[in-house]
């Protein structure tokens, strides 16, 4: 039993640091994304294009700004998902949320990505709170 009990613990050690050690720091709310965005747009997804993994470049035809002043028209932008994964199936509308880059060229954009943080909106259910939060946000 002496030997049991630390050697239990011990494994017990190993197993917590290898799940935590992809953990987030300080997780955020799923819909974080919605208050921080610098700029959020709902569109059609038109283009999708795996550059490497875990990251690609996708392109929207945007219908609406909902935050922000992207105007209407195509606009693409680079996509690190590699904390989401591949997406199994791509939608046609969504509700992206970006984040400004500084660049020379001029305004720049990139979904935003990270621990938790939900970049693209596009189940229905989703996209319905994602509205209802941007909504009671703009009070």
């Amino acid at each position: 039993m002496k030997v049991l009990l630390p050697t239990i613990g011990t494994l017990l050690s190993l197993m917590t640091a290898t799940t935590t050690a992809y953990a987030c720091a300080a997780p955020r709310p799923f819909f974080y994304s919605l208050v921080a965005a610098d700029a959020i747009v709902r569109g059609e997804l038109i283009n999708y294009e795996a550059t490497t993994p875990g990251h690609a470049r996708v392109t929207f035809e945007v219908f609406e700004s909902l935050k922000g002043s992207i105007p209407t028209g195509r606009l693409s932008v680079d996509w690190n998902h590699r904390l989401q994964g591949e997406p199994r199936t791509m939608p046609d509308e969504a509700i992206v949320t970006l984040r400004k880059l500084s660049s020379q060229e001029g305004d720049k954009y990139e979904v935003m990505s990270g621990c938790m943080v939900q970049g693209i909106y596009w189940t229905a259910a989703d996209k319905k709170i994602a509205m209802k939060v941007l909504e009671n946000h703009s009070r």
